[in-house]
């Protein structure tokens, strides 16, 4: 927007920060285009697991844009150099924690997860080595069965809220996919920065209500500004028996410190203690 005696009227120039030296670890590009650029690009034209296909891939900005955005990309580029300073990017995003950190440096992508739900649906691929954009169908992003919902609370919290056995999640109004929440088969509380965690089956599948419907007998959590509440039901005097798990090494990938998310057994097995 610009203004122009007095009036107020749109204008067609984005403003962006110059490459930062992090989208060049891997090599130089004489004509490359910020990471924020390409982002902004794609989100708004675009819809996770679309392919993506730049003819002219250089050292493949767009094709790093995309896979940061769960889209899928191919690229054609005849110059050997740039070819390999595209694997080389590609290969460093392969790395979790540079994958959560250049998302984490891009404005746009840190926006659109600011105004997204509380919950975070996270599968297993999301979590490991196996990143959502190496998967050959979006057929494999499909929830599974027997989900676990996994909630991060304080000391104090936690000792209120596991003796209950009924708990309701405040959910904003996006929430959870429905069918995300009817394949969750388990909760899990744990501490933050604390690996140890209390699973426990639940008796039934998760439902969403309205505030005014929560029954009798159910904890409330996350009231604020929680339009919509997740209901789950499980016995706390009989905890779960499917293992013990590295909780910190699969809370990484979560937005806010104390983000729940879904993850499937199978991800929390492949991260199990074995001490």
């Amino acid at each position: 927007m610009k203004h122009i005696n007095g009036d107020t009227q749109m204008t067609d120039v984005w403003r962006m920060p110059a490459i930062a030296q992090w989208e060049k670890s891997c090599g130089k590009h004489p004509t490359q285009k910020p990471l924020g650029l390409l982002s902004r690009i794609i989100m708004a034209s675009t819809e996770p697991g679309a392919w993506i296909l730049d003819p002219f891939a250089g050292s493949s900005t767009t094709g790093i844009a995309a896979n940061l955005l769960k889209r899928r990309f191919l690229g054609i580029e005849r110059e050997t150099e740039f070819a390999d300073i595209s694997k080389a990017r590609r290969e460093e995003i392969e790395r979790v924690d540079n994958y959560v950190g250049f998302r984490r440096k891009i404005p746009d992508i840190v926006k659109a997860e600011d105004t997204q739900t509380d919950i975070f649906g996270c599968f297993e691929p999301n979590i490991l080595d196996d990143l959502p954009f190496l998967t050959d169908s979006a057929d494999s992003l499909k929830p599974e069965p027997e989900k676990v919902f996994m909630y991060a609370l304080g000391s104090a919290s936690r000792k209120t809220t596991e003796p209950i056995g009924k708990l309701a999640i405040g959910l904003k109004d996006s929430g959870l996919d429905i069918d995300l929440i009817n394949s969750v088969g388990y909760i899990m509380f744990h501490y933050w920065n604390n690996e140890t965690a209390t699973p426990y089956k639940l008796k039934r599948i998760p439902r969403i209500v309205k505030k005014q419907d929560v029954p009798d007998g159910y904890m409330l959590r996350m009231e604020k500004d929680a339009n919509r509440f997740l209901l789950l039901e499980y016995n706390p005097s009989k905890p779960a028996e499917i293992g013990s798990y590295d909780i910190l090494n699969v809370q990484r990938k979560g937005k806010e410190r104390y983000m729940p998310f879904v993850a499937s057994l199978d991800s929390l097995q492949l991260t199990a203690n074995t001490h």
